[in-house]
């Protein structure tokens, strides 16, 4: 539960300095956002590890609308379980699961971020889904690019916003 309260704090550190900050930024690329820490705290509630109402006080304060609107968008990713560790594994000599990394716990990840993704992704505005699968013919790379070509997108949309008008 420590790294995950990390981790949605430092999301959520990065989205105020996106509004408070002095030196505020146009662009910040989370790996991590406040969307994963919805789903983590979900699967942290279905492993029994805090109690639903606690996950449900955590997903409240992290959707306060003002820190939640200003995301653009998340780009939320999926692969089965195989992929994943064929991924994992890939250039490693030692092919052991770990605690995380391992077909079990990767399928609850998984119903974890489909149930956060029913429950919640409305309130994020634009929302990508994507299947990462080796099955579906994408690579990390090309999963890479697709993504640049959104925000590419998205910071031209911003700048035609900030055009003067006729």
């Amino acid at each position: 539960m420590a790294f995950n309260t990390w981790s949605a704090s430092y999301a959520l550190m990065h989205v105020l300095e996106g509004l408070h900050g002095s030196d505020r930024y146009d662009l910040a690329i989370l790996d991590r956002g406040l969307f994963d820490a919805l789903a983590w705290f979900e699967l942290l509630a279905t492993r029994g590890a805090i109690s639903p109402e606690d996950r449900d006080n955590v997903q409240s304060s992290l959707q306060i609308e003002q820190w939640r609107t200003v995301i653009d968008e998340v780009f939320l990713f999926r692969t089965d379980p195989e992929t994943s560790l064929d991924r994992e594994h890939k250039y490693k000599l030692i092919r052991e699961h770990g605690q995380a990394m391992n077909p079990k716990f990767l399928a609850n990840l998984k119903l974890a971020y489909d149930s956060v993704e029913e429950k919640y992704s409305i309130g994020f505005g634009r929302f990508q889904n994507g299947d990462t699968s080796n099955s579906a013919g994408t690579s990390p790379k090309s999963t890479a690019g697709e993504v640049a070509a959104q925000i590419v997108a998205i910071l031209e949309e911003d700048l035609k916003s900030l055009e003067p008008r006729p």
